[in-house]
C-alpha cells in the first residue's frame, strides 16, 4: 500500500467534493477517527503534504507500547506506566499460562501441554473450553 498515494487522493477527492464521506471514511480505516476529521478540515495540506499527515495521524506509531515484565521473585508486568500485578488477573490460572509461555520463550507451547498443567483434574474436552 502506498500510503502518501491513498492519502493525497483522498484529500483531493475532498477538496473536490467528488464523495467526501467515503474518502473520510477510507482515511478513518488507515489512521483512524482523528485523521479523518482532521482531513476534512486540512485537506490542502494533506494533500501537499502527506507523509507529515501519515508521522501525524499513524495508529501504528500510536499503538506501539512498552511492556516491562518482571518474573522472578513476585510477578509484574508493566505496560507503558499501568502496573499489572499477579492479583490483578481475571483468573490466577490466566496469569499462571502468561508466567509459563513466558519462561518458555523458545518453545511451542500447545493447548493439550497448557491444559495438562493447569486442569490436570478435567478431561481433555472440559480442560480446552477452560
Amino acid at each position: 500500500m502506498n500510503y502518501p498515494v491513498l492519502v493525497r487522493v483522498c484529500a483531493r477527492c475532498i477538496r473536490e467534493k467528488i464523495n467526501p464521506g467515503h474518502m473520510q471514511k477510507i482515511i478513518s480505516a488507515y489512521f483512524g477517527a482523528d485523521a479523518a476529521a482532521f482531513i476534512l478540515q486540512n485537506h490542502a495540506q494533506a494533500a501537499v503534504d502527506p507523509k507529515a499527515f501519515i508521522l501525524d495521524h499513524s495508529l501504528l506509531l500510536q499503538k506501539k507500547k512498552l511492556i516491562s515484565i518482571k518474573l522472578f521473585g513476585s510477578f509484574k508486568m508493566i505496560v507503558d506506566s499501568t502496573e499489572l500485578g499477579e492479583n490483578e488477573w481475571k483468573t490466577r490460572k490466566i496469569c499462571g499460562i502468561l508466567k509459563y509461555i513466558l519462561a518458555n520463550p523458545d518453545k511451542t507451547v500447545s493447548r493439550e501441554t497448557l491444559s495438562t498443567l493447569f486442569w490436570p483434574e478435567s478431561d481433555s474436552k472440559a480442560a480446552f473450553t477452560s
